[in-house]
């Protein structure tokens, strides 16, 4: 522990007080930070918070007679203020501005114990996954937090893998550079895998085990949708085929405007393999365009195309991201 447990002066003779409410003349502890700040508070307060504080006042080395002990800190004042702000009552915690902020408010509050203090940190620091999920990656791999950096990998699907390698400022400081490389590697692989399921092949074979074997018996595939597809050679606008399980004989004929969904959405993906793309309006449009040349295809086309994305390709991509 960067602390020793009790001065009997005052180890820098420019100390500064602290704001209020830590600046209590009746206080029975000051502690002092690394800039030089005295932040005067109560050892009960700083015991029933810090299980460190608790075990330091309750060691013989510690016992004093002074009316008001002096504990040196070696961390600065921004961070002892959260520290203490955690520890009294009735004070209104700060919002973090980055990851970075939040993560040396998580590391404090874990040097002293303070395990409230800790989930609070930890739940500030999550609030970035979104924006930043490598800076979040980066603390969950710092403090062994394996559901979190699971959960941050994930949110990096939602960027272009250029931007997240260009744009990484979280510090490599902070962890090996070998742990980004499976991060990459997860993007990558991802994304190969989604595009996949983008295929003729893929597709082929998920109808040829519907229409031959039937569902499974666990519902995680759904029936044909029979309005996209048919075996007759005269179903209209159907200018591709699918060979059943490669067979020529058995041919199914899909149609042209489905087709050309599966394109937009296989680019779409390639440059942000985001599985939520596969529903922007703008994935349909090619599509819908191509049905509207079609009396028969016009109307159906776009409840047909959103409910295959729904139930048969969303959860395609998503069981081939996990």
């Amino acid at each position: 522990m960067s602390m020793q447990p009790f001065m009997e002066e005052y180890p820098d003779a420019q100390s500064k007080p602290a704001p209020a409410p830590f600046d209590s003349a009746d206080s029975d502890i000051v502690l002092h930070s690394d800039d030089g700040v005295d932040f005067r508070t109560y050892r009960f307060l700083l015991s029933m918070a810090s299980s460190v504080f608790t075990g330091m006042f309750a060691s013989s080395k510690c016992a004093t007679d002074q009316a008001v002990s002096i504990v040196p800190l070696y961390e600065p004042a921004s961070l002892v203020t959260v520290f203490l702000t955690f520890c009294h009552p009735n004070l209104s915690l700060p919002t973090a501005k980055s990851v970075q902020e939040a993560a040396e408010w998580y590391r404090i509050l874990d040097k002293f114990l303070v395990e409230p203090g800790k989930q609070w940190a930890r739940q500030e620091i999550m609030k970035f996954v979104g924006e930043e999920p490598v800076a979040v990656y980066v603390q969950a791999c710092r403090f062994n937090w394996k559901e979190e950096a699971e959960h941050a990998a994930h949110q990096t699907l939602k960027f272009p893998l250029g931007k997240l390698t260009t744009s990484y400022n979280a510090g490599l400081s902070i962890v090996p550079a070998q742990t980004m490389q499976p991060l990459w590697m997860y993007h990558t692989m991802c994304t190969e895998t989604m595009i996949n399921v983008l295929t003729d092949t893929y597709w082929a074979d998920f109808w040829s085990e519907e229409l031959f074997n039937g569902p499974e018996d666990d519902g995680d595939m759904t029936p044909p949708p029979d309005s996209l597809f048919s075996a007759e050679p005269s179903f209209c606008c159907s200018t591709k085929t699918f060979n059943l399980y490669g067979l020529p004989a058995m041919r199914l004929y899909v149609k042209k405007w489905w087709f050309a969904y599966i394109d937009d959405v296989r680019a779409a993906l390639m440059e942000i393999p985001d599985i939520d793309k596969a529903l922007e309006p703008e994935r349909f449009f090619k599509a819908i365009k191509i049905a509207g040349e079609c009396k028969t295809c016009c109307p159906q086309a776009l409840p047909k195309l959103t409910s295959f994305a729904r139930y048969d390709l969303i959860p395609g991509l998503t069981r081939a991201v996990k």
